[in-house]
């Protein structure tokens, strides 16, 4: 399952590419309508050169804006176990607070965090799946954002 953010990146992407590329063939028809010699096809001719910058600029944004360039960190990947501990966490979120869990599977050294509320019915030994996607930390160890899919009592 990919994430929405890399799809709606694409289809920006898509969309910013197809106006430069829809401008571009406008205005070279324009300029070739024209005699070479004619005073209009120095404007055109840098028209297209800043279309073409344009274009290099947004694939370059893009580039940068969808960095790490790991899949991990644009799909969700389903993360399933047995629970050996959960502990709840406060976060503050701009000037409110958030609940999240950090929730880690028997045999498996990685934490996983979890932002649903329902979460926190879950008790070490329930058998627990998630649906995880790898989130970069600036300076730090990334960690996996993961949404709550379903959980077996143990009990």
């Amino acid at each position: 399952m990919v994430s929405s953010n890399f799809l709606w990146a694409m289809f920006w992407l898509a969309l910013c590419l197809a106006v430069l590329g829809a401008a571009w063939v406008i205005f070279r028809r324009v300029g070739a309508r024209l005699k070479p010699d004619h005073e209009d096809q120095v404007p055109l001719r840098w028209l297209r050169k800043v279309l073409a910058l344009l274009a290099v600029v947004v694939v370059a944004g893009f580039a940068i804006g969808l960095w790490p360039y790991k899949w991990e960190y644009h799909s969700y990947q389903q993360v399933a176990g047995n629970v050996a501990d959960i502990s709840a966490r406060f976060r503050v979120d701009g000037q409110a607070t958030s609940q999240s869990f950090a929730i880690r599977f028997q045999g498996r050294s990685q934490i996983y965090r979890c932002d649903d509320t329902r979460c926190a019915l879950i008790k070490p030994g329930d058998r627990l799946v998630l649906r995880c996607i790898r989130e970069y930390q600036w300076a730090s160890v990334s960690g996996y954002g993961c949404v709550f899919v379903r959980y077996i009592s143990a009990t």
